[in-house]
């Protein structure tokens, strides 16, 4: 999450509580001069006078990344950076870091992807349940290594999966979907089918218009244009909770949309399906009923609480994570909305989840996945759509031959299919 304002410049994001005075003002000339200098010596490739809120994902990080340097902070300390970078723009920052550490910075990155530590980490430092397991040479570690240091136990990154055909009927249908925000396009034509045992990846950099589909499919956002259908059910302009009927969802941002901060674990568990039948008693909810789902459910998801009368927002992210992944699969729809559902979540617990996401898949559901981590993404589709400004860009129907470098091209909107192209792939 970036701390950026975005109706400023570069400059000004930069210089923001450090600002250079000349006298009592602003001295705007020394700082845009030795920004322009920090871009320079580490070929940034920014222009100093750009507006945050026009710049690409990537161009942000690098923004963060300046921040620290114009402090001349001797320690940079990186936090999943890149979470919602393209393959290109990760080797592009590891160039960067690899550059400060020859100038001398001391660099710190807490990450989970080990194929990257292994490129960039000269020590790594394995943390499990707030100990320090191990620490070694990044040299004499491996990702199977690592998995088992951090799980605790060997640990497979294979995902067992049947044969897919593209046969199934269809489950949810998206029929040129078009949204404005602000007067801006930022859905434009999207048409895509998902079909019954289908997983449906949407691959791209965060902000291309994945957030505003997802508002769409699930009923958060009724001002668009065009169709959703639910099988042969139009279910366009209903409200969310209606749309909890035909969609189960996983949420992107789970301290937004994910839970209520004053709810307890077994509160939080029945959100949104507290109505139904199997929930209430004579009117009333059955709290003894919900307690026991609840235990079970926090149980089988390995939900690292004191209980279930503990409050959601005191658990870690990654635990909040599996407590809403819980909900949703408890709650089986036919159709599931997965968004980024392994962010902030161990290798053990994004092992479970990628199971369970199959098992959903192989029983039937419709799958749509939106996912950041393109790793996941191709392990886990069966069919992937990219999105790129709000437009699908891509369409691959299947995922034989396809890597992360070749998405990423698509993602930044360097490479497109034609729409016959894709007309002929979605079949």
């Amino acid at each position: 999450h970036f701390v950026l304002v975005g109706n400023l410049t570069i400059t000004e994001n930069i210089i923001l509580g450090h600002e250079p005075r000349k006298g009592i003002l602003l001295d705007r000339g020394k700082a845009r001069q030795k920004v322009e200098a920090l871009i320079r010596r580490y070929h940034f490739g920014l222009n100093p006078e750009s507006r945050i809120e026009n710049l690409s994902v990537g161009e942000k990080q690098r923004v963060e990344i300046l921040k620290a340097l114009y402090n001349e902070s001797s320690i940079i300390l990186l936090d999943e950076p890149t979470a919602v970078l393209t393959p290109q723009e990760v080797q592009e920052l590891f160039a960067m870091l690899r550059q400060l550490r020859k100038d001398g910075r001391t660099i710190i990155i807490i990450t989970h992807k080990l194929k990257e530590t292994l490129a960039i980490a000269d020590n790594v430092t394995i943390l499990r349940r707030g100990e320090n397991i191990a620490s070694l040479p990044a040299a004499q570690a491996t990702e199977d290594k690592l998995a088992e240091l951090m799980v605790g136990r060997p640990i497979s990154f294979d995902v067992q999966r049947s044969p897919y055909d593209g046969s199934g009927p269809v489950k949810l249908g998206l029929k040129n979907i078009c949204l404005k925000k602000k007067g801006r396009p930022v859905l434009t034509g999207i048409s895509l089918e998902c079909r019954a045992g289908e997983i449906l990846g949407i691959a791209g950099v965060e902000g291309n218009g994945q957030t505003e589909l997802i508002e769409v499919v699930t009923g958060i956002e009724n001002h668009f244009t065009g169709q959703v259908c639910c099988g042969s059910q139009p279910v366009s302009a209903i409200s969310p909770r209606r749309m909890l009927d035909y969609v189960g969802h996983i949420p992107e941002e789970r301290g937004k949309r994910g839970f209520v901060k004053g709810f307890s674990n077994w509160e939080n568990l029945i959100l949104g399906y507290h109505y139904r039948p199997e929930y209430v008693k004579h009117g009333f909810l059955n709290i003894r009923h919900i307690k026991q789902v609840a235990r079970d459910t926090i149980k089988q998801f390995d939900v690292r609480t004191d209980g279930i009368d503990q409050l959601t927002s005191s658990l870690s992210g990654g635990n909040q994570q599996k407590l809403i992944i819980g909900r949703t699969l408890l709650h089986q729809s036919n159709i599931i909305v997965a968004a980024q559902p392994t962010r902030g979540v161990d290798i053990g617990a994004a092992h479970i989840i990628h199971k369970k996401i199959m098992e959903l898949r192989d029983n039937g559901c419709a799958v749509l996945l939106i996912s950041a981590d393109l790793s996941e993404a191709l392990k886990l589709s069966d069919v992937i759509a990219v999105m790129y400004e709000g437009e699908i860009v891509a369409y691959f129907d299947n995922t034989e031959g396809l890597n992360e470098e070749k998405l990423g091209l698509y993602m930044l909107g360097l490479e497109r299919h034609g729409e016959e192209q894709i007309r002929r792939a979605r079949g």
